[in-house]
């Protein structure tokens, strides 16, 4: 959802900054090996409906993050796009966030949530 909103804020931003002289960048990481898994907000009741999922998507976010891009990675891009004269719009930071940069560019959204849902490892 943050990433989500990020994207749907830079478009509008943008447009409203650069009458003041600014360029907005926008930085889209992917999965990056960081604490977040252990920060993340959790409800004041849990609902024991939800058990299984919820321990399924933590297993599966851990998994994630282990193999996820270094925060070197994001931050070496910050830096690009922040020191560069003249920056592009968009930077991809990582390997899977330039992976999905692509997919999203070349192929139709169907296929390409179709793909982001398979990495969610549904239940049968």
């Amino acid at each position: 959802c943050a990433k989500h909103a990020g994207e749907r804020d830079h478009g509008s931003l943008g447009h409203e900054l650069r009458t003041f002289g600014i360029r907005g960048v926008l930085v889209g990481p992917g999965v990056t090996r960081t604490s977040v898994d252990e920060n993340i907000a959790r409800p004041a009741r849990r609902l024991p409906i939800y058990d299984s999922e919820r321990s399924r998507m933590e297993a599966l976010m851990r998994s994630w993050i282990e193999t996820g891009d270094d925060p070197e990675v994001v931050a070496a891009t910050v830096v690009k796009a922040a020191t560069t004269a003249l920056p592009r719009r968009r930077y991809a930071a990582g390997r899977q966030a330039r992976q999905v940069h692509f997919l999203r560019r070349f192929l139709p959204e169907p296929m390409v949530d179709k793909s982001l849902r398979k990495l969610n490892k549904p239940p049968v």
